[in-house]
């Protein structure tokens, strides 16, 4: 946890990273509430390809759905700079707080009642070439009309299947709730250093999930041209690939961090989202 009444000062200049349509006075009354804590804030519109200025920033508070989350965790992780979440989307996953909560945030901000915590990042290459880092998972997979495609797996140098299926996913533990749920793989806790490898409907019945360690460097070829496929960087990059090649994907340089609310805790969040019911409580175990 941040100590308690940390000063101003930890917070000199804030990135309000902000979804395409947040609205204007949310957007206003978050800025004016930053400012008059004697912040320097920068509002920036989440948009395909924008880009901005990190140097010198304190924190990116994000206000959006887990798309905008994404966007602000790749440009924010490489530069050490932190993360905290406002949802202002459907589901919100990875914002700590909700668009109601949002006076309670920077109450709890600047109170110090939040902590620090470390999500792993991935690293792609695409033959070679570095596409970039990942929150949620890379994405090898066909399009709506394509043939399955053919895809030879190796995890540290060690050839482990050549499998057909629709695609494959490679994931870490904060983008196991995302698209690898739905295509049958495991549901991680978000600390953990591990990368799942989940197929998307294999054609081999018998092929399962992987849980591999974060130190693992995995390699996918392309093992023949195929019609249409592409290579996806958490659901918002992609490009085409038509022809035999090599994505390599391993933990990135440093983790991201991620600013989190120290009363918050993951299977509440997780039976809340997922509609799981009331979790039991102590006094339906004693009983």
């Amino acid at each position: 946890m941040m100590q308690n009444g940390s000063d101003q000062s930890e917070f000199e200049r804030v990135i309000l990273f902000c979804k395409r349509d947040a609205p204007t006075e949310l957007v206003r009354s978050v800025a004016d509430a930053l400012a008059d804590r004697g912040t320097d804030v920068q509002r920036v519109w989440s948009e395909r390809g924008v880009s901005f200025e990190l140097d010198g920033a304190d924190l990116v508070l994000v206000l959006g759905g887990d798309g905008t989350f994404l966007a602000a965790a790749r440009a924010a992780a490489p530069a050490g700079v932190p993360v905290l979440g406002i949802n202002l989307g459907s589901l919100g996953f990875l914002a700590e707080y909700e668009r109601e909560e949002w006076p309670e945030a920077i109450n709890d901000l600047y109170a110090g009642r939040v902590r620090r915590e470390r999500r792993l990042m991935l690293d792609c290459a695409l033959d070679g070439a570095d596409c970039g880092w990942v929150l949620n998972d890379v994405v090898i997979a066909k399009t709506a009309l394509a043939r399955m495609i053919t895809l030879d797996l190796s995890i540290d140098d060690q050839p482990v299947t050549r499998l057909r299926a629709d695609g494959l996913i490679i994931g870490t533990p904060v983008g196991s709730t995302a698209y690898n749920l739905s295509a049958g793989g495991p549901i991680v806790q978000p600390s953990t250093d591990v990368i799942t490898i989940t197929p998307i409907c294999p054609h081999q019945l018998n092929l399962r999930p992987l849980v591999v360690p974060a130190q693992a460097r995995i390699r996918v070829d392309l093992a023949e041209p195929v019609e249409d496929a592409y290579l996806t960087l958490d659901g918002q990059i992609g490009q085409p690939l038509s022809q035999a090649c090599t994505i390599t994907v391993s933990a990135a340089a440093r983790p991201l961090e991620l600013v989190a609310a120290a009363h918050r805790r993951f299977y509440a969040i997780l039976s809340s989202k997922l509609g799981w019911g009331a979790p039991v409580d102590d006094e339906q175990t004693e009983s």
